[in-house]
């Protein structure tokens, strides 16, 4: 089948249903206070020399940053009700849009519902509102609108639950308003009918699938709570359901047209906010397909974890697809989802395992597709021989890389996603990739046919199974035939 396959390359694979597919909000690394950040508002508010020092540790490190996406910079009496989108002078003096001009990052800018009490004379459900508040944004220095707590502007506001019309009214005219600015808008807090009534309107290009990262975090939520806010402990989920409702309600998103959010995460656990998995977290993040933004303090962050979640550019890793159910295992405890990486019809992919009981459990990692396949453990950079234990409430992700010819290429195992749609690669009669930059690409099996159209291979070394070949750059180089 991948012979016919390498022979008869199929036309480009459909593009996803969203117009707005490439934007700095999908394409670079972002920064977020959000909840779950260790500047939580109710933690540690993020102020003005707090974001000036994230920014100059990016800044030392050269590591490109795409965007800060600010949660809570306006004023307000009651967390989740605004006054008016204007910075807070308290947090920052300079004013957002100084700090944009001195220190050339844009913003994804956060909203909340409105207060009765805001500074703009109108009820809470006027649509004619937003108009201002897209062109403030727009003035700021906003590249894109994260619109939080759509629900609770729905339920303040009784008009918008008893007459659908006025709720249409308000939801379509706050997403016209921001498409005038040229700013999508990414939901968060929002019902399924505000999913659905977004499908109208080509801006709204991302919705979070589940809620806060802050809820799955024991220590910050205890830090909260100490801090005057009991209530956040009410609102704790466990790590499994955290991934499998995102993955789930992600997929159904997905299949709509919009990207999954799966909230921030951080890079390495703090002693005061806690962390998890932060290996596991960021490759779900990067399979999403959605934002991927972090929430570390300046001083806490894992930059070899960083560097290994981006391209030579600075972009993250990505599959073709995100994670998408196997159907018949979701009544199982062992629940698999499995996100293509299909690059000119080679379909190589990310088959994703969370076991949903007490037990550990064991599978053996096989292809959807019915094709023979390598089963390749990227955190722990093994192959899987035979079965492989996931365990108790726990995920495990494997590679699964087509085997042609007794050879199954695994990409560069320096990445946590070591395929991915960057690879420029295609089928003409066999495996055909283009390294611009050179670098390694290790192969398991047999060693390869290689068939250099330019460049130049510098080094192989071989580990068991496990070829590495590094080629100089701007190679073309054959791998199978």
């Amino acid at each position: 089948k991948l012979r016919s396959l390498l022979s008869h390359p199929p036309s480009p694979v459909t593009h996803h249903s969203s117009p707005i597919t490439h934007h700095p909000i999908f394409d670079s690394l972002g920064w977020w206070n959000a909840y779950g950040s260790y500047y939580t508002e109710v933690i540690h508010p993020l102020d003005e020399a707090a974001l000036r020092e994230v920014h100059s540790v990016f800044r030392e490190k050269g590591f490109p940053l795409g965007y800060f996406g600010l949660d809570l910079w306006y004023r307000f009496r009651t967390i989740g009700q605004a006054i008016r989108y204007q910075p807070d002078p308290a947090k920052y003096p300079s004013g957002l849009r100084s700090l944009r001009e001195e220190l050339g990052i844009p913003y994804v800018l956060h909203l909340s519902a409105l207060s009765e009490e805001n500074g703009y004379g109108v009820a809470p459900g006027d649509p004619g509102v937003y108009r201002e508040i897209a062109g403030e944004l727009r003035y700021h220095g906003a590249i894109a609108a994260w619109h939080d707590w759509l629900r609770t502007q729905q339920f303040l506001e009784r008009k918008l639950r008893e007459d659908p019309e006025a709720a249409e009214r308000w939801f379509s005219g706050m997403l016209e308003a921001f498409a005038e600015e040229g700013l999508p808008v990414l939901l968060c807090m929002q019902t399924m009918g505000m999913v659905l009534a977004g499908l109208a309107h080509e801006n709204v290009v991302a919705a979070r699938s589940y809620t806060d990262y802050l809820f799955v975090l024991d220590p910050a939520l205890k830090e909260a709570a100490r801090r005057g806010h009991p209530e956040m402990l009410e609102g704790r989920v466990d790590h499994f359901s955290f991934r499998l409702q995102n993955l789930l309600v992600g997929s159904v998103y997905w299949s709509l047209g919009i990207r999954p959010f799966f909230d921030l995460f951080l890079t390495r656990e703090n002693p005061v906010v806690g962390g998890m998995d932060p290996e596991g977290e960021a490759i779900l993040r990067l399979l999403s397909l959605g934002p991927v933004g972090i929430g570390d303090r300046a001083d806490h962050i894992d930059w070899d974890l960083l560097e290994r979640l981006v391209d030579g550019e600075g972009k993250p890793l990505r599959p073709t697809s995100p994670p998408l159910p196997i159907v018949k295992t979701l009544g199982e405890d062992l629940k698999l989802f499995f996100a293509e990486v299909e690059l000119d019809g080679i379909p190589w992919g990310y088959l994703i395992a969370l076991n949903s009981s007490e037990e550990k459990a064991s599978f053996r990692p096989e292809h959807p597709g019915d094709i023979e396949a390598v089963a390749w453990d990227p955190l722990s950079g093994s192959p899987v021989e035979g079965k492989a234990e996931v365990p108790p409430q726990g995920m495990r992700v494997f590679l699964l890389s087509p085997v042609v010819g007794g050879v199954a290429m695994l990409g560069d195992l320096e990445k946590i996603l070591p395929i991915h749609s960057g690879f420029k690669a295609h089928a003409d009669g066999g495996l055909w990739l283009e390294l611009p930059q050179g670098g390694e690409i290790a192969f398991h099996g047999k060693r390869p046919h290689v068939e250099l159209a330019r460049g130049r291979i510098t080094e192989e070394k071989r580990d068991g199974e496990v070829l590495r070949i590094r080629f100089s750059p701007k190679t073309t180089v054959r791998a199978w035939r």
